[in-house]
């Protein structure tokens, strides 16, 4: 990169944790691997900072997404017809303190509750894993997905984020709602996620941060 003179990098998409083979890496990165080692020992928050600061200690300045697009946070509001009621309110609320306690083990951005109990919480897995594991009294508790950044994390790579595929998947696991934390989640493809989310009878719903 520092080759072709770029100076600036922003990161998107999901990052994976790859295993790799130290005697096939070249001389310029093999001062990494304990950099590495450490960085996939480490949670989520912990690697990617990892990463950052491999970049740049490169020369590279890395920008956040939400930097360069704005417009990808979601602002506050109830964005589908469907409303959220008191019992979900509840849930969002709890579901939103539990986030902020699990931050200082860095575990994950999102959890399930319904009906005040916590159904599944996001690990290594990521959101998929955790939507497709949930109980079946997931379903009769109409319970909703809860997403934001755990305090304290770094925003330049780890976003929270969420998109129409989010809403398929919280839909088939029976949730009433997708619930975001307003400015602090990417919310993509925002007229698709609003038109699904009418279309499959869910809450889709920005809360203010409390």
């Amino acid at each position: 990169l520092t080759a072709r003179d770029v100076t600036q990098v922003c990161f998107c998409g999901a990052v994976a944790r790859p295993s790799f083979d130290p005697p096939k890496l070249d001389a310029a990165t093999l001062p990494l691997v304990p950099v590495f080692q450490k960085a996939l020992a480490a949670g989520d928050d912990g690697a990617l900072r990892a990463l950052v600061d491999i970049f740049q200690t490169a020369g590279l300045t890395v920008v956040a997404a939400h930097d360069l697009a704005p417009d990808l946070m979601a602002r506050e509001g109830v964005f589908s017809q469907r409303q959220p009621d008191a019992q979900m309110r509840d849930d969002a609320a709890r579901a939103a303190a539990v986030v902020r306690c699990l931050a200082p083990m860095d575990v994950g951005q999102c959890c399930v509750v319904g009906q005040g109990q916590v159904m599944g919480i996001e690990a290594i897995g990521g959101t998929d894993h955790l939507l497709s594991t949930l109980p079946d009294r997931a379903r009769s508790a109409s319970a909703v997905l809860f997403k934001g950044p755990k305090p304290g994390q770094s925003h330049l790579v780890d976003m929270p984020t969420i998109g129409p595929d989010t809403l398929r998947r919280a839909h088939a696991a029976g949730l009433a709602g997708v619930v975001i934390e307003a400015g602090s989640v990417i919310l993509l493809e925002p007229d698709a996620c609003v038109a699904l989310a009418d279309e499959l009878d869910l809450v889709l719903w920005a809360r203010a941060a409390t």
